[in-house]
């Protein structure tokens, strides 16, 4: 598996340390790249490209086609754990190493791959035990998280939306379920990002450019764009998608 891993103003890469070993590649712009570059595998984007992670995410398509890449993870640079669902533990969970997680990525790739109209594939991003199955979701409702998931990259037609630089991961879900493209989602395979185990320390990415009045205005244009589709109260900057409504494709 090729690990793509947009990043931008942080201290410390965390992906990069746990995916060591591993066929990764940071895409940083030229302020970063020059410090990052001494420690971890890095690509220089060109100037102008980082500071909307929406744009990123379309470079980084452009040049998994170019470099005729059939299957690649985009990740976000803080990924700290890996875990496979285990019924037999107490806890439910197994921490897997990087290897272990990278067989079992291209194991699952290869399976989904061959399913039509599949563009790709996540897992969950939960330290909650009640959300830990051994299961695979297949449907018109599986969110295509831009935290970690797996693409497709020839099954891809359409871009992500450079105007939703906060939202840019739902309004792919819905481009692609709304067009008849299939997300599976193994429900037994996870990762925890910094933000769900608490260290929020390295700052950096988003955060840079997320304010609550820019959460308010891309929760509108989302609404704007996909209508239904959106559950949103005015006021509220945590719209979500509609997956009844979702369902309702199938």
């Amino acid at each position: 598996m090729k690990y793509f891993i947009p990043t931008y103003r942080k201290q410390e890469i965390k992906t990069a340390k746990l995916f060591d070993g591993l066929d990764y590649l940071l895409f940083c712009d030229n302020q970063d790249f020059e410090k990052l570059s001494e420690k971890y595998n890095c690509y220089l984007l060109p100037d102008g490209v980082q500071g909307n992670i929406a744009r990123v995410r379309n470079y980084i398509l452009k040049y998994a086609r170019s470099e005729k890449i059939e299957c690649f993870s985009m990740c976000d640079d803080d990924i700290s754990k890996l875990y496979i669902y285990d019924s037999e533990l107490k806890s439910r969970k197994k921490e897997l190493t990087a290897f272990e997680f990278d067989y079992i990525l291209d194991k699952f790739s290869e399976t989904f791959i061959e399913k039509e109209n599949c563009v790709g594939w996540s897992m969950n991003e939960t330290d909650q035990p009640r959300d830990y199955k051994g299961e695979i979701s297949c449907n018109n409702a599986c969110f295509m998280s831009g935290t970690f998931s797996i693409y497709f990259t020839d099954r891809i037609t359409f871009e992500f939306d450079e105007r939703l630089s906060l939202k840019e991961d739902y309004d792919f879900t819905l481009q692609a379920l709304t067009s008849g493209k299939i997300i599976y989602k193994f429900k037994g395979l996870f990762y925890l990002p910094e933000r769900v185990t608490g260290n929020m320390k390295n700052f950096g990415g988003c955060s840079i450019y997320r304010t609550s009045e820019k959460e308010m205005e891309q929760i509108k244009l989302m609404k704007e764009k996909w209508g239904d589709f959106i559950k949103y109260k005015d006021g509220d900057i945590n719209g979500v998608i509609n997956y009844k409504k979702l369902y309702s494709l199938i």
